[in-house]
């Protein structure tokens, strides 16, 4: 199973306490490498993964493993792994869900450590929901009017930082949109991805960067990203070719860059356009997926 190794989370230091009478973990390395790295697996958004060809919800700070990999990762044995679990099981550390293929394990306590520190940290933004925000420019066609945005703001536009997008510029709108992407849009397309992807979180974060990105290097609002992504929701070619929003900014053979191609199918009404099937055709699509 796929695991991510992006990221930080939190643990504590009283696990490296050298007074045994006040650390069960004291001197016993195999038991703090466990436990620390089942805190590292554990999902810190609520998702699913495929188990066995079947997709399994997976709350926030639950993983699914099984004694097999964690011997594999500790390089221990499959009986010290089992030991190990059943100890931090016995001690209120861990809880067992029961009725999934595979072992699937919470780690208890999960939002008392990680919580105060992700809101502290880069996750910050994600906490704040858009609330309200139904301002924008009315009277035109909404691709007309992102369309034109776009191309005013040609004159005025900065060139990125070697494409790079400072991480204080990815707001609480694009994690939102990030996550409407990937959990509505891109699983739906290509459900395979939730085993790729069991700690969603890092996708999410992802996918707010790569929007970020196209708003910085376009010049559109947060509510035009919002409506190009309706768009791609409900046309059925584009559904199959963005389900990353990073392949928004990929050129063809023309230098045509496929959002601009989607910019233009929407100030002309979203009407057949040609251009749609000579960008299957030439494209070379950067995106992960």
């Amino acid at each position: 199973m796929a695991r991510f190794n992006k990221g930080w989370f939190a643990v504590s230091r009283k696990i490296t306490n050298n007074d045994p009478q006040n650390n069960d973990f004291h001197g016993d390395f195999v038991l703090k490498g466990l436990w620390v790295t089942l805190i590292g697996w554990a999902n810190v958004k609520d998702g699913k993964t495929k188990v066995r060809g079947k997709l399994v919800p997976v709350k926030r700070g639950e993983v699914i493993t099984s004694y097999a990999e964690l011997a594999r990762a500790g390089g221990v044995g499959i009986k010290v792994a089992r030991n190990r679990v059943s100890y931090l099981e016995k001690t209120g550390r861990l809880g067992r869900i029961k009725g999934t293929r595979g072992l699937h394990l919470r780690v208890e306590k999960y939002d008392d450590y990680q919580k105060p520190y992700e809101e502290r940290g880069s996750t910050k933004g994600i906490k704040g929901a858009r609330e309200g925000h139904e301002e924008g420019i009315k009277g035109a066609p909404s691709g007309q009017r992102i369309r034109q945005e776009y191309n005013n703001n040609q004159e005025t536009r900065k060139p990125s930082n070697n494409g790079e997008v400072d991480v204080q510029n990815i707001s609480s709108d694009d994690y939102q949109l990030a996550d409407r992407w990937f959990l509505e849009h891109t699983l739906k397309i290509k459900p395979w991805i939730a085993e790729q992807t069991p700690n969603h979180q890092d996708t999410i974060t992802e996918f707010a960067t790569a929007i970020a990105e196209c708003r910085s290097e376009m010049n559109i609002t947060q509510d035009g990203m919002r409506e190009i992504f309706e768009y791609i929701a409900k046309d059925k070619f584009w559904q199959e070719h963005t389900t990353h929003p990073k392949s928004l900014l990929t050129k063809n053979s023309e230098g045509t860059r496929k959002i601009e191609t989607i910019l233009v199918r929407l100030s002309r009404g979203a009407r057949k356009y040609k251009a749609a099937a000579d960008w299957a055709a030439t494209a070379s699509d950067e995106a992960p997926f």
